[in-house]
C-alpha cells in the first residue's frame, strides 16, 4: 500500500508539473462563481514543448481556462476545447475531433467539501477505423447527502493459562 501511495503521489506530481511545462498560464481576471471569489486563468499550449508524461502529449492538443476559489485554492470549473485532433491507439481505437469541448464544474456543500457539480462535453470521436460519433451531454449532480460511519473495537481480557 505505501508503494503504490507513493506511486500515485508522484505520478500526481509529475502531472502538475507536465501542467506548467505544456502550457503557458495567465491570469485573465476575476469571477464569482456561485458565491465564490475566484481567479480564471487561460491554458494554451506552448509551442514546440516537449512533454515528458503521455498525459503530456494528450494536454498539448487542448486550450481551456480555469477558475480556481481564493479562499481554499480548489478547482471551481474548467473548460477544454480540443484545438488538434488527438488521436488514441496511432489512430486506431479512437480520435477525438478538433473542436471537441468538455466542461467540469465543483461546488462547497455544507462549507466543507468540494464535490462535483456539472460536467458537459460535446463533440465528434471517431471509433476504430470506420465509426464516426457525434454526441453531447450534460450530468449534473446534487441532493449531496453525509455519511458517518461509526467504528468500535473491543479486546476480550487474556484467558489465563490452563494449570
Amino acid at each position: 500500500q505505501d508503494r503504490e501511495r507513493e506511486r500515485d503521489r508522484r505520478e500526481t506530481a509529475e502531472s502538475i508539473e507536465e501542467i506548467f511545462r505544456v502550457f503557458d498560464v495567465r491570469m485573465l481576471g476575476r469571477d464569482a462563481l456561485e458565491g465564490h471569489d475566484t481567479i480564471a486563468f487561460s491554458l494554451t499550449p506552448r509551442p514546440g514543448v516537449k512533454p515528458r508524461t503521455r498525459g503530456g502529449k494528450i494536454m498539448r492538443n487542448f486550450s481551456g481556462r480555469a477558475w480556481i476559489s481564493e479562499s481554499d485554492y480548489e478547482l471551481v470549473r474548467l473548460e477544454i476545447e480540443a484545438i488538434d485532433t488527438v488521436s488514441f491507439g496511432l489512430g486506431l481505437l479512437a480520435r477525438v475531433h478538433k473542436g471537441s469541448q468538455a466542461s467540469f464544474q465543483r461546488r462547497k456543500v455544507n462549507g466543507e467539501a468540494w464535490l462535483p457539480a456539472m460536467a458537459r462535453y460535446s463533440g465528434s470521436v471517431r471509433v476504430g477505423l470506420v465509426k464516426v460519433i457525434r454526441r453531447g451531454g450534460t450530468s449534473e449532480f446534487s441532493n449531496y447527502r453525509q455519511f458517518s460511519v461509526e467504528t468500535s473495537t473491543t479486546y476480550a481480557p487474556p484467558k489465563p493459562p490452563a494449570p
